[in-house]
């Protein structure tokens, strides 16, 4: 069989100039596309964007043929009313593309089916018992939340951790199957890994994410004040909670930024102004990716508590711009912080991992140099192991694995 194969790549978030999953969905299908012919089938509502992306490539450009499939006029309305049934429209969209799959594979005849996003591992997706050579991810999500750690102040957060916990567990408890239908299985963190080795079955880890190319960064002189940076969403899962509190426990001049929105934005708000740190944290609410590039360097630390996420698409991006991490020792970012590009803190109980993180910045407060230190290493890793390149790589040698 020839190296270069026909490839139908399932990516129901697939969008230029996107990060988190929309991001991955159009990344990695033009890294496929370097090396194989490859045919995306994605959502219909994301076609303007991927035209408008498509038109930007640079003349030569190795492209993906696109094919699009929408959700049926029920979904569409619960996803446009009802936003927390995203999850039960996604599944119901992978249900409804099983025939679309069986279409395309008749007209195209693929050497090999590859489900990219979404990259939850709770999925079933639409490319499954086609017969034809599967590839499952990089999935992740097997992380859980503690019990002793779940958000009882907040019954909204309280709901949505307890239900993913449940989900976690159905999960799992099926995965063995998942051998019976996939050639490979990809995964990009560590507790993802060890859920599938516990169900017997072997899996690739490679990210789910990367980054392009960057230049070394320029460190600006040290500035008065440790400024300390956060970007995602504001949910209880994220660990802003976490990142305040460890800024009080630190008792340090430093600054946090906070750049994101979410439904936990009030009740942040709030509780930087209990602990006292009214003048020392900013809520700036979300702003678009380009503009957040282009903040990165106004910043010394990226400061990310997450208590479940996969190889996060700032996180790469704040290490591509020279930031150290501070972060817990768990998902993704326990998996792509190596030593020496910041402080990963034990997933523990409440008052340890405050206190770690609490260490954490005042190291960096108390010793300017090893920001410096340890943003080059954070690039440098990045670059070595998160460029989109090299993702690419990885997944060519995932296909010529599996038809080879």
């Amino acid at each position: 069989m020839p190296e270069r194969y026909k490839v139908l790549l399932s990516a129901y978030s697939c969008r230029p100039g996107y990060g988190s999953e929309s991001g991955i969905g159009w990344n990695m299908a033009l890294e496929v596309a370097k090396s194989h012919d490859v045919t995306v089938l994605t959502r219909l509502s994301n076609r303007p964007l991927i035209q408008q992306g498509l038109d930007s490539l640079a003349p030569g450009t190795p492209v993906p043929r696109f094919a699009f499939f929408e959700h049926s006029p029920l979904a569409l309305l619960a996803r446009r009313w009802f936003p927390g049934l995203s999850w039960w429209c996604y599944q119901s969209w992978q249900r409804r593309a099983r025939p679309e799959v069986a279409r395309l594979q008749r007209q195209f005849r693929f050497d090999l089916l590859h489900h990219v996003t979404w990259t939850s591992y709770r999925s079933t997706p639409a490319v499954w018992g086609q017969g034809v050579p599967t590839v499952w991810g990089p999935v992740a999500g097997a992380a859980a939340t503690p019990w002793e750690l779940l958000p009882w102040r907040w019954p909204r957060e309280l709901l949505h951790e307890t239900l993913r916990n449940l989900s976690n567990r159905r999960a799992t408890a099926r995965l063995a199957s998942a051998a019976d239908f996939c050639s490979a299985v990809l995964v990009s963190t560590e507790e993802t890994r060890q859920a599938f080795a516990h169900s017997g079955v072997a899996t690739w880890l490679v990210p789910e994410n990367g980054i392009h190319q960057t230049a070394s960064p320029q460190r600006h002189a040290t500035r008065p004040r440790l400024r300390l940076l956060f970007a995602g969403r504001l949910r209880f899962y994220k660990g802003v909670h976490l990142a305040l509190q460890a800024l009080k426990t630190a008792g340090v001049g430093a600054e946090l930024a906070v750049f994101g929105d979410g439904p936990l934005r009030r009740q942040m708000q709030l509780l930087a102004r209990q602990l006292g740190l009214g003048s020392q944290v900013q809520f700036h609410g979300w702003v678009p990716r380009d503009t957040l590039l282009k903040l990165y360097a106004e910043f010394d630390v990226f400061l990310f508590p997450s208590l479940h996420d996969g190889v996060c698409q700032a996180l790469l991006e704040a290490m591509a711009c020279g930031l150290p991490v501070i972060c817990l020792n768990c998902g993704g970012p326990g998996q792509v912080v190596a030593e020496g590009c910041g402080f990963k803190i034990p997933l523990s109980r409440l008052e340890e991992m405050v206190g770690g993180l609490a260490q954490a910045i005042a190291c960096y407060d108390q010793h300017r140099e090893l920001v410096a230190v340890h943003g080059l290493n954070a690039w440098r890793h990045a670059m070595q192991q998160y460029r989109w390149a090299r993702l690419g790589e990885q997944i060519h040698a995932v296909y010529q694995h599996v038809l080879g």
